[in-house]
């Protein structure tokens, strides 16, 4: 993927819900790189595992996203 596979949310969203996109959010976020994220009804809901357990929320200010690169194959 090149820099040119980010969409401005200002002018695309994307065309499924309940799919994961590979996100962007602005500088200020704590977040500092792009992530995965699942869009649904016009918001970004990221989905987090650690030790404790797993979690939703959802991120707010997403600036741009694109579709996820397929994966490898064998």
């Amino acid at each position: 993927m090149t820099n040119n596979d980010w969409i401005n949310i200002e002018d695309e969203l994307p065309p499924k819900n309940h799919e994961d996109y590979l996100v962007y959010p602005p500088p200020d976020s704590h977040y500092n790189d792009g992530l995965t994220a699942e869009h649904y009804k016009g918001e970004w809901i990221v989905h987090c595992e650690d030790s404790h357990g797993s979690w939703s929320r959802p991120l707010e200010n997403v600036t741009h996203w694109q579709q996820l690169p397929k994966p490898p194959t064998e």
